[in-house]
């Protein structure tokens, strides 16, 4: 019996399709690694675009320097297609990260970056890349910190490590939590929701401050990365290892409620679809790194996180929420939500807000859009603008004159300089 001519050229277009739609992150990610590269490899020296100097004798305060982050315009359209875009930006690279033989081979870091092993408190392996300026220039640090099922080759982070690293002058630590890219490699500690993941960033930051040319340690962290930075910011006094700030981006308050919304029937378009994602990237992560796959948060929250760390259910939650922690932050902190975002929305921002009405060392800004949509340009460039005003207001910079024996202190901010 002959086969139809018309039908299996239908099915064959399907296919085509189908392939295209599956190797669409990969030739994105492939693209974007080659315009990463070829912006810095070999084109700039570390911190070759001098910040201005700031010298004032007024004190301090989260509330000035607010002021001038406030004059950084925002703009971030947004729709189901650069919803989908922006998405499939991470995809390839979440994918590569759920295998240790693969983790890290999507948006490669430049030659400067040394790959390092160092241990969390409770002794779990976690690893990085670090950048420093060299011996001869005393500058502060940022730790930066990744998403839920992300890593230090997200795109966002390795485009905002490089811009810090070449283009303001700081030493950059690029962090790979545990149950996450490199630090697979070495223990099979899972997902905290933010409890262990907070020791993680405590042991990066008192690594970084035992660097000797390291004035200060600031940190940037997004979704998952945001939230368990509030937390070490709790346990971290004003002069202690985070003294240099926390930039805390799309945080969430309570680790119950984020469960809930993981697991349950979202409304609408856009939040169907970025819960899908979710859903299929936590079961193919959980699928390559354990013995059973896991598409729901809330089952993973319980089999797999609240046993391996030999906690209730309850307690793991409460242990994970910053809204538990935030009230007592003595170092600056500024959180940042995007307008939009389904999963996560800000009202979870808004949370720690209020609960931090009477802290002065906890300040917010809402962009107007963006979702989940951290990738799109106009919206990396008021982040970058954010983050660079924020961290350069609160960080150290020494340089010694070379052969005079003079230090000059540039302890400096950005503020009438919002370039990106």
């Amino acid at each position: 019996m002959k086969s139809d001519p018309t039908k299996r050229k239908k099915i064959l277009v399907f296919l085509d399709c189908l392939m295209a739609i599956l190797l669409f992150p990969f030739a994105l990610a492939a693209l974007l690694s080659l315009r990463i590269l070829s912006r810095y490899a070999g084109k700039l020296r570390p911190g070759s675009e001098k910040p201005l100097s700031f010298h004032s004798g007024e004190q301090k305060s989260m509330s000035q320097l607010m002021i001038h982050i406030n004059q950084i315009p925002s703009v971030a359209k947004k729709n189901f297609i650069s919803r989908f875009i922006n998405s499939a930006i991470n995809v390839a690279p979440f994918i590569l990260n759920s295998k240790a033989a693969t983790a890290g081979f999507i948006y490669p870091y430049t030659a400067d970056f040394e790959p390092l092993i160092l241990e969390s408190r409770d002794g779990t392996p976690l690893c990085g890349l670090l950048g420093t300026q060299g011996d001869d220039k005393k500058a502060p640090a940022i730790l930066v910190i990744h998403d839920f099922l992300g890593s230090k080759n997200s795109y966002f982070v390795v485009s905002f490590c490089l811009k810090a690293y070449y283009e303001w002058g700081f030493n950059v630590l690029a962090l790979d939590m545990r149950n996450s890219g490199d630090s697979l490699k070495f223990s099979d500690a899972p997902t905290s929701f933010g409890y262990r993941e907070s020791d993680d960033i405590l042991s990066a930051a008192e690594y970084l401050s035992s660097i000797e040319n390291v004035t200060t340690v600031g940190a940037l962290g997004v979704g998952l990365g945001a939230s368990s930075a509030i937390i070490a910011a709790s346990m971290s006094e004003a002069s202690g290892p985070l003294s240099g700030g926390v930039i805390a981006i799309n945080p969430h308050a309570e680790t119950e409620t984020l469960i809930e919304r993981l697991s349950g029937n979202l409304g609408g378009v856009p939040a169907l679809f970025s819960q899908a994602l979710f859903r299929a990237l936590l079961a193919i992560k959980s699928g390559i790194s354990g013995p059973k796959v896991y598409a729901s948060a809330s089952n993973y929250a319980s089999e797999v996180s609240a046993q391996y760390y030999e906690l209730s259910e309850a307690t793991l939650f409460s242990k994970s929420s910053p809204l538990n922690f935030v009230s007592v932050v003595e170092v600056p902190c500024l959180l940042t939500h995007l307008m939009g975002n389904s999963i996560v929305p800000p009202t979870e921002t808004l949370k720690l807000v209020e609960a931090t009405s009477h802290n002065s060392m906890v300040s917010a800004i809402f962009p107007l859009s963006g979702g989940y949509a951290l990738n799109r340009k106009e919206l990396m460039n008021w982040l970058f603008g954010v983050a660079r005003e924020f961290f350069t207001y609160w960080g150290v910079f020494l340089q010694e004159h070379a052969g005079s024996g003079i230090v000059e202190n540039e302890k400096f901010g950005t503020l009438n300089n919002h370039e990106n």
